[in-house]
C-alpha cells in the first residue's frame, strides 16, 4: 500500500484511536494488525489527494508504534537494485498483462506472466489491480 502512495506526502496526523486502543490493550497484536489492514483498505479506497495524504499519514503513524512500514517499500520489494530500464520493462509487461486480462485473453496474460516469472517477478492480483515484487531464486 505504501508503495502505491509513494508520491503522496503524508499528512501530519495522530495515531488512529482504534489502533491506539489495540496497542494499549496489552499490545493486542492481532487487533492492532487488523486495524492496520483496515487503514490500508481505507488508503486503497482514498480518491482525493487529501484523503490519500491522510490515509498515508495514519498508516505510517500506526505502523511506527509497531516498527512497521518505516523502510523504503521499493527496497523491501527488491526494486532498488533494478535499473530504470528494467523497472520500465516490468511495468510495461504488467500493463500489457492487465490489458490482456481485461480483454479476457487468458493465453496472452499467461504468456506475459511466464515472461515475468523468467525475470523473477512475482505478480499479486487484487481488487485494486496488480502489484509486483522481485523475488530471489
Amino acid at each position: 500500500m505504501l508503495r502505491r502512495l509513494g508520491d503522496v506526502e503524508p499528512a501530519k496526523v495522530d495515531v488512529p484511536e482504534a489502533f491506539l486502543e489495540a496497542v494499549l490493550d496489552d499490545v493486542n497484536t492481532p487487533k492492532a494488525l487488523s486495524e492496520l489492514f483496515a487503514l490500508a483498505g481505507a488508503a486503497n479506497k482514498a480518491e482525493t489527494d487529501a484523503d490519500k495524504a491522510k490515509a498515508k499519514g495514519e498508516l505510517l503513524a500506526a505502523g511506527a508504534l509497531l516498527g512497521l512500514g518505516q523502510g523504503d517499500p521499493d527496497e523491501w520489494f527488491g526494486l532498488t537494485a533494478l535499473s530504470h530500464e528494467d523497472r520500465a520493462e516490468i511495468d510495461g509487461l504488467i500493463e500489457q498483462r492487465q490489458a490482456a486480462r481485461e480483454a479476457k485473453d487468458w493465453g496472452k496474460a499467461d504468456e506475459i506472466r511466464d515472461r515475468l516469472n523468467e525475470l523473477n517477478v512475482q505478480v499479486d492480483d487484487g481488487p485494486e489491480g496488480s502489484t509486483w515484487r522481485k523475488v530471489t531464486e
